[in-house]
């Protein structure tokens, strides 16, 4: 599901994060971008992709992340032992530093989910997550300076195409010349996901994800520009970090200028466009949340305690 798209989203959950696929504007190096995405989808929003084990997903993250990384740039024999050790460093930051605060905050999540909701205690947590990406951030910022400026053309021609099918996809999910089938497709995304959450829905609940659908101010048209202007900032990024003559630190601003970008807004107009578009999530998800009954709501409070538990099991001892 796309930012913007009519959201189902939990207390504590506010965007979706597809492995494999975008799930927010990416603007960054494909290092950073799939590292920054797995972070959160493994974490955060798994039951918004459909995924309803954090087991699975975060357990396999690092296997997956190298194999979406080398799909895009294939890597040499040389640079591979490099990315994966990167690979596994960021993890290993990630369960011995990150883990313990996510699964606090699933706590909360869960403590909440039996009740009844507003849009405005929804809003709270999107800050809640943006105000943690300087953190994982930060973390990027050596590997991806370093392996960004060994890519050669060969691997930048490979990754333009790579992204340039990642739009191809996008394009056949989201934009499909048959307003009605695009409906279709996007009240599907969102029914699977809230099956997940809540359970099985009722035909009264399925009929108000469609109409919500149907009212949803998202423009898949203005997203799809987004992710264009994105892919040029990663491409030109890249391009910049493979120059020689370039210092350590100026490459490593240059990767922390681009992955500050990430998902960021392009335009002032398109913030505000955002900002709208968040509002009628929450209102949305509010509604939708209020609209369960007891035992749907405790169904949402179970998996977020199962998910909690699972988060935990991949702290250290």
């Amino acid at each position: 599901m796309e930012m913007g798209e009519t959201a189902i989203i939990k207390p504590g959950l506010t965007r979706s994060c597809r492995p494999g696929i975008s799930a927010t504007a990416a603007a960054v190096t494909p290092c950073a971008i799939r590292l920054l995405r797995w972070a959160f989808a493994s974490v955060l929003g798994l039951w918004l992709a459909g995924c309803s084990s954090v087991q699975l997903a975060y357990g396999n993250a690092q296997t997956l992340t190298w194999w979406w990384l080398d799909r895009h740039a294939d890597f040499t024999a040389e640079q591979k032992p490099q990315v994966q050790a990167a690979i596994d460093r960021w993890y290993d930051w990630h369960r011995r530093t990150q883990i313990q605060d996510l699964a606090q905050l699933l706590e909360l999540a869960a403590r909440d989910a039996p009740n009844e909701v507003t849009a405005t205690q929804l809003c709270t947590w999107i800050p809640q997550f943006e105000q943690r990406r300087s953190r994982y951030v930060e973390q990027l910022v050596a590997p991806v300076a370093e392996i960004g400026a060994q890519l050669s053309p060969q691997q930048l021609r490979q990754v333009e195409a790579r992204l340039a099918k990642t739009l191809q996809d996008w394009r056949r999910d989201h934009l499909q010349p048959d307003l009605e089938e695009r409906h279709e497709a996007a009240v599907s995304r969102l029914l699977e996901r809230a099956d997940t959450v809540y359970g099985r829905l009722d035909r009264a609940q399925k009929d108000f994800i469609g109409e919500g659908v149907r009212r949803s101010a998202w423009d898949p048209e203005r997203s799809l520009a987004e992710r264009q202007a994105d892919q040029r900032d990663t491409l030109a990024t890249l391009k910049a970090l493979a120059q020689p003559g370039l210092t350590a630190s100026q490459r490593q601003e240059l990767a922390r200028s681009s992955l500050l970008r990430l998902g960021q807004p392009s335009s002032d107009s398109q913030r505000r466009y955002r900002e709208q578009l968040y509002a009628a999530q929450c209102r949305f998800t509010a509604e939708l949340h209020n609209r369960m009954t007891p035992k749907q709501r405790e169904h949402a409070a179970e998996r977020l305690r199962g998910w909690t538990r699972d988060l935990r099991s991949f702290v250290p001892d």
